[in-house]
């Protein structure tokens, strides 16, 4: 019987009908307009591209989220009662508002300060009198007060607020209890099994003696973290018993596995064999990577990397079904130290080759690079780069030669998600620099800046922007004949009105390069989106091309679908908005 019971719960909870949030009202704002509240809920209005879909625990935190923004806004007593409505299937939502009054602040009077006069307290604060009270900030700024006397020694710090209200006035009351002044004693480490205590001490910037400093700790445990020898890095302060002004810290540390085998599978973009410079290929990727254990007990260690590639083509098919026309094979040795620096840095031996069509490019080589990390989102990469080069096909004319280049790479986003940003900026600056003081008959400056915006409106559509520019300065009467880095446009990821650069009818080999894409994303059912597009582009040997007779430039549509491995698309480019027009498929979006 039980059984049965609890099998028509489930019945009832699987087929049950969920009811849709269809209208949500404001009533009582006779001050904030109701396109600033709606901005300040979780919940929104069912539309034909996305179902909201009613339950308590958002309504709940509906209520919460307009008391606070009412808050915010000095309305400090401002009361949200929310009404449901039941029409049919769907739900109408009704926030009734009484919002009192606004309240400004009168008066801000500080108790206790020694350290910080007044003015220095107010300019952390940022409020002043007659401002708006904004309970909210106020919290918020306090915290960044307090933060402000731990970097100064004060271990001990205590500061709380009161609030009088008189008539539509608050009297802010700022208490500070200072205390004494602490120092840096001892620091010890836990954790530390297979590496020696030296892999954390060098990392440390905190001096016993110093004063306590709660900035030095976090820039501490992240450049500690940052040395990639630990998954997980805790700082802890202690007061020391026998000296009341001393703070000795704990730090605990969990080390990286020693040894690690991973494989990993997804959605890529392969460097084409025309050229670095040449849109990419779309590829799935296959890795596997072998990293050994802490080599002698100190924080080196070898890597063993596999990178193999099923490359699609512009006609919806793996290229002539050859078995994987990627194949990347390295072995590198990294150390975050050199020489007593902290300058993290690999030493790789690789052997790179892939293939489109009868065109391939083998590179075999060595590469010694330093990474710059300041965050996951701001990075500065350098390379010296040896390497032998061979291409041949029938777009290019074969070759081998001996390369000899310095490549700087430097990175910088606020995307919080790369491979499907909604919000957000991203610059990119390239440049590769190729024989000269390096040797080799070959000299050249290669430079690429790249800049991407994204902006999300409604939480529906996304508008994506990117600007691609690129020089090529040939030094030293290099011969052109000699390179293979010159620029090219066309393809999934370029101008999508042309399959391939060849398409474009353009016979000179490019030294400037402009690209510019524009594209509206927006869901349609589920998984499913769609997207529109502007793609424009200019080839030239001098900048006196770079003008808007020369501009190849398409619109165009595609549909796009969310797969655990990434986005796929397919993509129908118009070139100059003509009745011909060129699909494709691709992995991942366009940018």
């Amino acid at each position: 019987m039980k059984i049965i019971f609890i099998f028509g719960i489930i019945l009832n909870i699987c087929f049950s009908q969920q009811k849709l949030i269809n209208v949500i009202t404001f009533s009582g704002n006779n001050y904030i307009k109701e396109s600033e509240l709606i901005k300040w809920l979780p919940i929104k209005e069912t539309t034909m591209f996305d179902k909201s879909i009613y339950n308590s625990r958002s309504l709940k935190l509906a209520v919460i989220q307009l008391k606070h923004f009412y808050s915010s806004q000095g309305y400090i007593n401002a009361i949200i009662h929310p009404e449901v409505i039941n029409v049919e299937e769907n739900i109408s939502i009704n926030f009734k508002i009484i919002e009192g009054n606004q309240y400004h602040i009168k008066k801000i009077e500080f108790f206790g300060n020694y350290l910080y006069s007044n003015e220095e307290i107010l300019n952390v604060l940022d409020v002043k009198v007659d401002d708006v009270f904004n309970p909210l900030k106020i919290t918020k700024q306090l915290k960044k007060l307090i933060r402000k006397y731990l970097s100064e020694g004060k271990f001990k710090i205590s500061i709380y607020d009161e609030l009088i209200e008189e008539d539509n006035n608050v009297i802010i009351r700022i208490n500070i209890a200072e205390k004494k002044t602490f120092y840096f004693g001892n620091i010890t480490i836990d954790g530390l099994k297979k590496l020696k205590p030296k892999t954390v001490f060098r990392e440390s910037l905190i001096k016993s003696g110093s004063t306590y400093n709660i900035i030095e700790i976090e820039k501490t445990q992240t450049r500690i973290f940052s040395s990639l020898l630990f998954s997980s890095v805790e700082i802890f302060p202690q007061i020391r018993g026998d000296i009341q002004d001393t703070v000795d810290l704990v730090i605990k540390v969990k080390e990286m596995n020693d040894r690690d085998i991973k494989g990993e599978i997804g959605f890529g973009q392969t460097e084409s064999p025309l050229g670095e410079n040449s849109p990419p290929l779309s590829s799935i990727e296959l890795s596997s990577t072998i990293q050994s254990g802490y080599f002698l007990n100190t924080s080196n260690k070898f890597t063993f990397k596999i990178d193999l590639g099923l490359t699609i083509d512009e006609n919806l098919s793996l290229l002539n079904n050859k078995l994987f026309p990627k194949r990347n094979f390295s072995i590198s040795y990294r150390t975050p130290w050199v020489f007593g620096l902290r300058v993290p840095l690999n030493f790789k031996i690789f052997d790179y080759y892939v293939v489109e069509d009868d065109d391939f490019r083998h590179r075999q080589g060595i590469e010694s690079s330093f990474l710059y990390r300041q965050n996951e989102k701001n990075k500065l990469l350098g390379s010296i780069i040896l390497e032998s080069v061979n291409f041949t096909g029938q777009n290019i004319e074969a070759d081998e030669s001996l390369e000899r280049k310095i490549r700087i790479t430097y990175q910088r986003h606020s995307f919080n998600n790369l491979i499907a940003p909604k919000n957000g900026n991203y610059i990119g600056y390239y440049s590769t620099l190729r024989g000269t003081f390096l040797g080799g008959e070959t000299h050249y400056l290669l430079t690429d800046i790249e800049y991407k915006k994204f902006r999300n409106f409604f939480d529906l559509f996304i508008v994506g922007f990117r600007l691609k520019t690129g020089y090529l300065k040939l030094l030293n009467n290099t011969e052109e004949n000699s390179i293979s880095d010159f620029f090219n446009l066309g393809g999934s990821t370029s101008l999508r009105g042309w399959d391939k650069a060849e398409d474009l009818n353009y016979n000179e080999n490019a030294l400037y390069r402009i690209l510019n894409n524009i594209e509206l994303r927006f869901p349609i059912y589920n998984n499913l989106g769609g997207e529109v597009f502007f793609d424009s582009g200019i080839l030239g040997r001098k900048k006196e091309d770079l003008n808007y007779s020369n501009i190849y430039w398409d619109v165009g549509f595609g549909f796009t679908i969310n797969t655990p491995l990434g986005p796929a698309r397919i993509d129908i480019a118009y070139p100059y908005a003509q009745k011909e027009y060129n699909t494709s498929l691709s992995l991942l979006y366009s940018f």
